[in-house]
């Protein structure tokens, strides 16, 4: 044992994200629990080095503590000690552009933020006071419970966005203790797994893959970053007998040309969300993973991380998917759904297997508001009920699972036609064995559709001519544009916003 003890203990009632941590960390301290930049810190240890931090916290008074997120121990033991304290963690992400920090910073309020060396870049504002963690002593821990202990909310993630500023989500205690609820009874993690970790921190599926893993007295590997991460990601599932692993679909289409030479015999679960997953990427998939099962998962960051899952299997899914998108599934225990036309009028049960709506959330794991109350028509009053409008539209199939129908705002209208771009993008796909992506252009006053494709053997023209067998003049993209590769942000994502001004560069 330290010298800090472990008097920090776990009660019944205990609702802070890291209770599942504190449990481990007094019945197996010296059990492995963070992998990072090729060392291995146990439940003590990283304890420890989140323990200074936790005492220096108890001299601000204040709820919402920022992090300015670098890829190292530093940023999860100070995720870990404001969690300690009862407070809210808000990552600025060491990526972000100067007007993405200042824009955080004085949305939520920060007036604290947790850095570790000299090397941050962060906008110099009013009020903000900046605590340098790596000057931190060691110190015993106290009994002195903190002043600011937060009630309510767990963490503040802000969302990329199209278009407009970037939008705070308040987390809470309660959200994220739902959806923690359902995993640990859904399946047998073990203190013997080893979670994938290869998320930003800004990113919400990070914090499955760090505390589900530590309500579980599993161990987290983080994956290094580097320009061709999704190399990095098959590497750690190697090189550490990685047995659960959540990723981005994206991931599976950067590594197509690799699939065939991976075995990961060691793999249990591998999950995936954060975008819509192929069938035939999954199909390719399975055979690198033959002891692994295969869930996709659905949930904007509003509903706390994921909402819904979808069991794959080999032998049903590819004649349940959708325009090739493997279905969304089931919603947790806790959830419900409705599906909203255009009028926002509720579709029937009886018309959901047969008519599309938005998809709107009500429960357990559903946000109360923005930060700011910013974007208050996402929300809405049904039945006494508030409910969050996803933008994504869905319908059910006969198993009652979800399909995924597109987003919202990509089911546009072109000369009085009702168009969906994503079976445009599916066709144009399956062409060229390529991702594509079609959005709706407005040079002129005239809409008009616009299709950007990876690299292709195809001219425009040619490419025109092959999709007129399959889709009707008026699906036609009016202009192809070809690219090496697709912009990532951060999270792995596409990049629409790089994409499209593509257009004007």
């Amino acid at each position: 044992m330290s010298n800090t003890g472990t008097k920090y203990t776990i009660t019944e009632n205990d609702t802070s994200l890291c209770a599942g941590f504190l449990f481990w960390l007094q019945h197996s301290p010296d059990a492995p629990a963070l992998h990072i930049n090729d060392t291995l810190y146990t439940y003590q240890q990283l304890f420890d080095i989140a323990i200074p931090v936790y005492e220096e916290l108890k001299k601000y008074p204040k709820e919402n503590i920022g992090i300015y997120c670098t890829p190292d121990v530093y940023s999860y033991a100070s995720i870990l000690a404001i969690s300690l304290a009862g407070g809210c963690y808000v990552p600025l992400n060491v990526k972000y552009p100067n007007a993405k920090l200042r824009h955080i910073i004085r949305d939520c309020e920060l007036e604290l933020l947790l850095v570790h060396g000299s090397k941050y870049d962060v906008p110099p504002l009013e009020k903000l006071q900046v605590v340098d963690t790596s000057l931190l002593k060691k110190v015993t821990i106290t009994d002195e419970a903190p002043a600011f202990i937060s009630q309510h909310y767990a963490y503040i993630l802000y969302t990329s966005g199209t278009t407009g500023e970037p939008k705070g989500v308040p987390i809470s205690k309660r959200n994220v203790n739902a959806f923690f609820g359902f995993f640990l009874q859904e399946y047998d993690f073990n203190p013997k797994d080893r979670f994938l970790q290869p998320y930003e921190l800004s990113f919400d599926v990070s914090v499955f893959s760090v505390f589900c893993a530590w309500n579980a007295g599993a161990s987290v590997y983080v994956v290094k970053d580097a320009p061709a991460k999704y190399l990095e990601i098959f590497k750690t599932i190697q090189n550490h007998g990685i047995t659960v692993s959540s990723m981005v679909p994206g991931v599976l289409k950067l590594a197509a040309p690799f699939l065939q030479e991976f075995h990961f015999p060691e793999l249990r679960y591998s999950f995936f969300s954060g975008d819509a997953l192929y069938q035939p990427d999954v199909q390719k998939w399975k055979p690198c993973i033959p002891n692994a099962q295969i869930h996709n998962f659905y949930g904007p960051t509003e509903t706390t991380i994921v909402c819904t899952r979808y069991c794959w299997d080999e032998q049903t899914s590819a004649a349940e998917s959708h325009s090739g998108i493997v279905p969304l599934g089931k919603v947790f225990p806790g959830m419900h759904f409705i599906l909203v036309d255009e009028a926002g009028s509720l579709i029937d049960e009886e018309d959901i297997h047969k008519n599309a709506g938005e998809l709107c959330f009500n429960g357990e794991q559903v946000i109360d508001k923005y930060v700011g109350n910013r974007s208050a028509e996402s929300f809405f009053e049904h039945n006494g009920k508030t409910w969050y409008k996803t933008g994504d539209w869905a319908s059910v199939n006969k198993q009652g699972d979800l399909i995924f129908r597109g987003r919202h705002d990509t089911q546009v209208k072109i000369n009085g036609y009702r168009v969906e771009l994503t079976e445009i993008e599916k066709n144009i796909s399956l062409l060229t064995k390529q991702e594509c992506k079609v959005i709706m252009g407005n040079p002129s006053e005239l809409p008009v559709l616009i299709a950007f494709v990876e690299g292709s053997k195809y001219t425009e023209r040619e490419m025109r001519n092959e999709l007129s067998w399959y889709l009707p003049s008026y699906m036609l993209p009016s202009k192809i544009i070809f690219v090496e590769a697709f912009p990532k942000n951060e999270n792995g994502k596409t990049d629409m916003n790089k994409l499209k001004r593509m257009l004007y560069a």
